[in-house]
Formats: C-alpha cells, structure tokens, sequence
C-alpha cells in the first residue's frame, strides 16, 4: 500500500499542522514569548496569509499556548501574580487598540516594520553583555519600587520592581502584541529582565500568565473582524496544548542566559528573512 493510501494529503496536512504548532509552543514556553514571533513569518512567508489573518490566527495559537504554559508554570510556583494582575490590565487598552489597527498597513511595510523589530530587539539582547547580578535590595525604597519574594521550584526570589514603570511598559507590550500578532512575550521578557531585573524563570512563567489574557483580548478583536482562519488556528492550537508542556519541561533543566540567547538569536534569524526576503 502505497503512503498517500496510508495518509491521505488532507490528514498528512492537519498532521504537519500540529506537530508545528508542537514545535512552536515548546520552544515559544520555554522562552516566555508564546511562539507567535515564529508563527507569523510561517504564515506570512510558508502560508501566504494576509498579514491580517496571520496576526488574529498567531494570536489563536499564542492564547492556547499561554494557557497550558501556564499551568505547567503553576505547578513550578514561577510566577508573580502580584506583577501578573498588574502588568495584565495595563496590557489591555494597548491590546484592543492594536488589535484594531492591524489592517491599516500594506503587508509588505507590516513585515518590514515586524522584521525590524524582531532584529533590533534580538541584537539588544546579543551584544548587551552578560550581568552577574541584580541591584542589592535596598532598605528604603523610593516611590513606585516594591520587594519581591516568592518561593519557585529554584528556590527564594528576592528582588525589587518599579511597578509603574512596568505598567507603563506593558501598556505598549499589549499594543504589540495585538497588532503584531506575537503575545508580547518577545519584549515583555526581555524587558523584565533586563529593565524591571526580575530573575528569568520569573520572568519567563510571569510572562506566560499575562500572555494569556492579553492574547484573550487580541482574540476577541481580530475575531470580530474576520482576521482568523478557524481551522487552521484548530490544527495549530492542539499541537500547542502539548508542545507547552514540553517548554515547561525543557525549561527546568535550561539555564537562565541560554534561555535570553536562544531567544535572541531565534529573533535575528527571523527578523532578517522578514527584512531581506519579503
């Protein structure tokens, strides 16, 4: 019996469909971006989606893989739910307001300006240097910075957050994430690591949580105005239900810095194909 008897074109199709969306989620979870900055240029470069119904049907995908990320990141006690909450309503207004401002580009500028973005953000991370430590926590802390302690899987976090500028932050995280069709994942991480000092694995599962109800939002937008192709963000979404719990996984045994390095050097090759080759 010959394979395309064995597996036909159409079951081969929805097959390849979630073992990508697998591939994404695990790698997306265990950097904290959700995969939608891989998803996007899939859709954009290997689908030839409009850039519309790439962004609602990324962020289908990032939503599902938000959600079972994050109960693996539950179990792990990685996120501050404190932080979470917060940055999480301060990502809404930006969501809704991305989410409806998606069409009013050509896709040819949406994908140079996505292109850009991803490169700029993944050279930051590549050429910024290797830090040893976070800032001491201070006795008596100005306005806006509050301490930190949650006991994770790795043990007691200690640290301190200015929670308005985080706010303010997420904000536009939540702008990007909807226009872009990626989580927000891909600047929020960076951003609380790097700007905020919240330690990775922190970070990454908090990430994961707001992700999950920014995406929520993003949704519900595009969806309104027909920017999602419903059985492919299916096939895609129930790979990502298991791909997540590989990322969960995979994060417990990868170190802090090669999560940020992998996560830069996946942005760069994606930001220049978007650049050089759309």
């Amino acid at each position: 019996m010959i394979l395309g008897q064995m597996f036909p074109e159409h079951y081969l199709y929805i097959a390849l469909n979630f073992c990508l969306g697998a591939c994404v989620a695990a790698y997306g979870t265990l950097v904290g971006a959700g995969g939608g900055f891989l998803l996007v240029p899939v859709f954009l470069l290997g689908f030839n989606l409009p850039h519309q119904i790439a962004v609602g049907t990324s962020l289908v995908v990032v939503m599902v893989n938000a959600f079972s990320g994050t109960l693996g990141y539950v179990r792990d006690k990685r996120i501050d739910y404190r932080l979470g909450l917060i940055f999480s309503l301060c990502t809404l207004p930006g969501a809704v307001i991305g989410g409806f401002t998606t069409a009013w580009v050509s896709s040819s500028i949406f994908s140079k300006i996505f292109g850009l973005l991803l490169s700029l953000t993944a050279l930051y991370l590549l050429l910024r240097g290797s830090r040893k430590s976070r800032p001491p926590i201070r006795g008596k802390r100005e306005w806006g910075w509050v301490k930190r302690e949650i006991a994770t899987r790795h043990g007691m976090e200690q640290y301190e957050v200015n929670e308005p500028l985080g706010g303010l932050f997420s904000l536009f995280v939540g702008a990007i994430s909807s226009w872009f069709g990626i989580g927000g994942g891909i600047i929020h991480v960076p951003l609380m690591t790097e700007v905020l000092r919240i330690p990775v694995h922190v970070a990454v599962g908090t990430s994961h949580f707001i992700l999950g109800i920014t995406a929520l939002v993003g949704v519900l937008v595009h969806f309104y105005q027909g920017h999602v192709n419903v059985p492919l963000a299916l096939q895609i979404g129930a790979g990502a239900l298991l791909g997540a719990q590989l990322g969960v996984r995979l994060s417990r045994r990868v170190h802090g810095s090669l999560v940020i390095r992998a996560l830069s050097l996946a942005l760069l090759a994606v930001g220049l194909r978007l650049l050089l080759g759309s």
